[in-house]
C-alpha cells in the first residue's frame, strides 16, 4: 500500500544529508535534489523546503556555460590545474538545476541563458551526439535530452545542430523500432507490436 507520509519522511530526510551508503554521488546531488523536489511536488508537499534556500544553492553552482555539482561554496573556491568534477559544467546537474528552478516557480531572470545556450556547443560532437562534459566524457542519448528540454525551457535551440543530431538519433533505432544510447547498441524499451503476439 502506498504511503505518501513515508515517501515525504524519506524526501524530507535525503534532502538534509545523504546516507553513507549514497555518499559516492555526492557529485549528482543536483539531479538528487530535482528526484526529491519533483517527487515532494507530485505529493503535494513542496511547502516543506525552504524554497528560498533552495533556489538560492542552485544559483550558487551557476558558472560559465551552465551549472556545476560542488557545494554552495561559490565558484572562488575551484581549484586550478587539474580538472575538478565539482566545478565543471555538467549538461545533466545543467537540466536538473533548470528543472528544479521551474518547479520551484523561478523566473530565470538570473540564468546566464546565453552561457548556457553557447556550452551546448562544448557538450556536442560532430556526429549531433552530446556528452556529459565540455571534454572527453560520457556521451549517448542520455545528454541530447538533456540538451533538448534545456533548449526548449530556454526557448533557444541554437546551441543544438537539430539536423545533425536527427540523423544521430535515428541510426540509433535498432531493428525492433525502440532506440539504442549509442549506434548499434541493444535498444531500451518500445519495441515495436510486430503482431505475433508478442507485446
Amino acid at each position: 500500500m502506498f504511503s505518501p507520509d513515508t515517501h515525504l519522511a524519506s524526501f524530507r530526510r535525503l534532502v538534509k544529508s545523504i546516507p553513507t551508503p549514497y555518499q559516492t554521488l555526492d557529485a549528482n546531488r543536483m539531479t538528487l535534489l530535482y528526484l526529491l523536489s519533483s517527487g515532494m511536488d507530485l505529493l503535494s508537499s513542496l511547502d516543506s523546503l525552504d524554497k528560498t534556500r533552495v533556489i538560492e544553492w542552485i544559483y550558487a553552482q551557476q558558472i560559465p556555460g551552465g551549472f556545476a555539482c560542488g557545494p554552495s561554496a561559490g565558484p572562488k573556491t575551484r581549484n586550478s590545474g587539474e580538472p575538478n568534477a565539482y566545478w565543471e559544467t555538467h549538461i545533466a546537474m545543467t537540466y536538473s538545476a533548470l528543472c528544479v528552478l521551474k518547479i520551484f516557480g523561478d523566473d530565470f531572470s538570473r540564468v546566464d541563458v546565453r552561457g548556457i545556450i553557447d556550452g551546448l556547443r562544448e557538450f556536442r560532437m560532430l556526429n549531433g551526439c552530446f556528452r556529459s562534459l565540455p571534454r572527453p566524457s560520457e556521451e549517448d542519448m542520455r545528454f541530447i535530452y538533456c540538451a533538448c528540454v534545456i533548449s526548449s525551457m530556454l526557448e533557444d535551440w541554437s546551441g543544438v545542430d537539430l539536423d545533425t543530431t536527427t540523423e544521430f538519433i535515428l541510426q540509433c533505432q535498432a531493428w525492433d523500432g525502440a532506440f539504442g544510447m549509442q549506434i548499434g547498441q541493444e535498444a531500451h524499451g518500445g519495441e515495436l507490436n510486430s503482431g505475433d503476439g508478442r507485446d
